[in-house]
């Protein structure tokens, strides 16, 4: 067949192969005419990578490719070919401990002799010395070095090296405020990652599902390695330390007691051990889910402790997790428990580092992660790293939903959230970006996660507890998703309980100016927090109970009310008697029962006839104990005077 008798597609597709061919020609005429007159001959490409690792294809004389207009399909051909280029260019690529292996060495020298002399009373010299160190070399390069070194002298197979572990968590600790929080982040990841596969290792090796030669973390007379007690207790130091959140070692719990091994069993001793006392001030209500969730496993699996030494170590850490939330009730002392004046105790070193802090001028909070987060971070993204990406779940495909999709459908939300933060006049950015997170949630898990996505500073997180009585107070009915989140908050972080009293202060000075219902749902949300701990009723020691106008009786019926129709009268009794540990517990307690005797006679306004007789009998019972806990009150002042 001529080439006048083929196809008018095959004519058409050759047509436009040969239109393609002659435009790519001429563009890349164009391109080395301009290397040609720049350079005066022909530029080879180089592969370079920008800021965060990535691959970008650049010309010999470092200035980046011309920026010729190219139709889409050629466009599409040239970046594959770029991809090639920079594949070709990675697999030559030299790791930078390649490069100059005599600098590496001498890097490594020097480390390794600072960290053979660190002990409490030189501290200060080692960390000026580090930190000199990581500002003549690059950080990436000296965070590896000195992990590898710090694992050598800590992570004894044979030992638990609590005193070099503690001085070595001071030392991370100290360049996490002076060097910067990257610091802290690759530790701590790299720590709990190493940790994980090492009560992997361990639980393999002691079921016997490996091979001999791959024992090589046991002792000879078959003794369990202490690499994963090593490394607990480096976690654990990070954590006294304040280099990470409470979060990750609660997450860390109960990935313990969820498979409850020996390994699993020594580990959590370790935990409580070293880190118990502030884990105590820190949540002392997860001191009781602890409780719960070891008592239940030992309860569902006995099997698990069958040897002798490991039922020891159950009843031991019932004992201690008992004692723990024993000795919550007297105080929330950080440093206080049986670890004062031993290996374990950091006192002088957290003095320490409040001197480092103040010479540095710069105070990095402790990192929020989960497990979860760490053990994904090379699918997910390292959030927690200055320039580091965050996938997180807006960006995966749901349901058949492309990403794009999803992200322009979160644009377009965001939009609207903004434009209803600013009618309900949140006039600052962080307000409105807490607003948006709040009201663009599924449920709270997902507005907490999104909170802690904001990066919020110290100052600016008080915020977040303003925002969500706001908003609560805008609804039209009450909305328990506000009072679910104000829990976690005041769960996760001690110091929102004193932020929701100075909110809930600010709400009584304008209180006769407020709309009835939002003091109604605000009333719900002070008396939630009540009944969980989260606050006192001690915040209304404020208040001028024999000068109540009309909307403070609303507002402190509907509280007290709503104390009242808990289904546990202990509950509600341990609600009052909370009242006895508090400052100025006697003005309180009488000013309640002057409101009982007053404003409490009747429940016309209940429709239901049980919930008002149990409203009425339960009157009389807080009536007798507020006149109990008045004279309680009045004989502590007594003996307090005369101290």
């Amino acid at each position: 067949m001529s080439g006048d008798d083929q196809p008018l597609a095959e004519q058409k597709e050759d047509e436009d192969k040969s239109d393609d061919e002659e435009q790519l020609k001429i563009v890349e005429e164009n391109e080395q005419h301009k290397e040609s007159s720049t350079d005066g001959g022909e530029a080879s490409v180089a592969v370079v990578e920008d800021i965060y690792g990535r691959p970008v294809i650049k010309s010999v004389n470092g200035s980046e490719m011309p920026s010729t207009y190219l139709p889409p399909h050629l466009r599409r051909k040239r970046q594959a070919e770029a991809e090639v280029a920079a594949a070709a260019a990675a697999t030559d690529k030299v790791k930078p401990l390649q490069m100059d292996e005599q600098a590496v060495r001498e890097l490594r020298r020097r480390i390794y002799g600072q960290l053979n002399r660190i002990s409490e009373p030189n501290m200060e010299s080692v960390v000026l010395y580090i930190e000199k160190v990581y500002r003549e070399n690059g950080r990436s390069l000296v965070n590896e070095i000195l992990l590898e070194t710090l694992l050598q002298t800590t992570c004894h197979p044979r030992q638990v090296m609590t005193p070099l572990t503690k001085v070595g968590g001071a030392l991370v600790a100290a360049l996490y405020h002076s060097v910067g929080s990257e610091v802290g982040g690759f530790f701590v990841e790299a720590l709990v990652r190493k940790l994980m596969d090492s009560v992997e290792k361990e639980k393999r090796q002691l079921s016997g599902s490996t091979d001999t030669h791959l024992s090589n973390e046991c002792d000879d007379d078959g003794r369990t390695s202490k690499v994963p007690v090593n490394l607990m207790l480096f976690v654990m130091m990070l954590y006294n330390f304040g280099v990470v959140h409470c979060t990750l070692v609660y997450d860390l719990f109960q990935s313990f007691v969820d498979s409850f091994s020996s390994t699993d069993i020594e580990l959590i001793h370790q935990l409580l051990i070293v880190g118990g006392a502030q884990l105590r001030a820190d949540d002392a209500d997860a001191l009781r889910q602890m409780v719960a969730g070891v008592q239940q496993k030992v309860g569902e699996a006995p099997q698990v402790n069958s040897g002798k030494q490991s039922d020891q170590r159950v009843r031991f850490i019932l004992d201690l997790i008992y004692s723990l939330k024993k000795a919550s009730r007297h105080g929330n002392n950080r440093n206080s428990g049986s670890t004062g004046g031993s290996a374990l105790d950091v006192s002088s070193l957290k003095k320490w580092l409040g001197r480092v802090k103040t010479r540095c001028g710069n105070v990095n909070n402790p990192l929020r992660v989960s497990l979860h987060e760490l053990l994904h971070a090379d699918e997910d993204g390292r959030w927690w790293i200055v320039g580091g990406t965050w996938i997180g779940y807006q960006q995966k495909s749901i349901g058949g939903v492309t990403s794009a999709d999803a992200a322009d459908d979160t644009a377009r939300g965001n939009n609207r959230l903004l434009n209803l933060a600013e009618k309900h006049h949140m006039n600052t950015d962080v307000r409105k970006k807490i607003f948006v997170a709040l009201m663009g949630a599924t449920d709270c898990f997902d507005a907490y996660e999104r909170l802690l996505q904001l990066h919020l500073k110290e100052k600016q997180e008080r915020e977040i507890v303003r925002v969500l009585l706001h908003c609560c107070g805008q609804e039209n009915k009450f909305n328990k998703y506000y009072m679910v989140l104000a829990e976690k908050l005041c769960e996760m972080d001690p110091r929102y309980k004193f932020t929701f009293q100075l909110a809930f202060w600010d709400i009584f000075k304008i209180m006769e100016s407020l709309k009835p219902r939002r003091l109604y749902n605000q009333a719900r949300m002070l008396s939630g927090l009540v009944m969980n701990n989260s606050m006192s009723l001690s915040c209304l020691k404020v208040l001028d109970f024999t000068q109540l106008e009309e909307k403070s009786i609303l507002f402190l019926r509907v509280v007290v009310e709503e104390i009242l129709k808990v289904e546990s009268e202990v509950e509600m009794t341990l609600a009052f008697q909370r009242l006895l540990h508090s400052k100025k517990a006697q003005l309180v307690i009488d000013g309640l029962a002057v409101f009982f005797h007053q404003h409490l006679t009747s429940f016309r306004s209940e429709p239901d006839p049980k919930t008002r007789l149990l409203l009425k009998k339960r009157v009389k019972s807080v009536k007798r104990l507020l006149d109990q806990l008045a004279k309680s009150a009045a004989s502590a002042d007594n003996e307090a005077a005369l101290v």
